[in-house]
């Protein structure tokens, strides 16, 4: 998992990879998906893991 249980906190294994990904996005048209299991968490703390990715 990328984030904290219960938390919109991104664990911190995976903040360093962020660049990586945003480098290889840059390199040409790509789309990013993310899957999220919606009935296991609150709909507001989804909203506020999608806005810490977002940053």
């Amino acid at each position: 998992a990328v984030f904290e249980p219960d938390s919109a906190e991104m664990r911190s294994q995976w903040k360093p990879r962020l660049g990586l990904l945003l480098e290889e996005l840059q390199k040409g048209p790509a789309v990013l998906r993310l899957s999220y299991v919606a009935d296991v968490e609150a709909e507001s703390l989804v909203e506020k893991r999608l806005e810490t990715i977002e940053r």
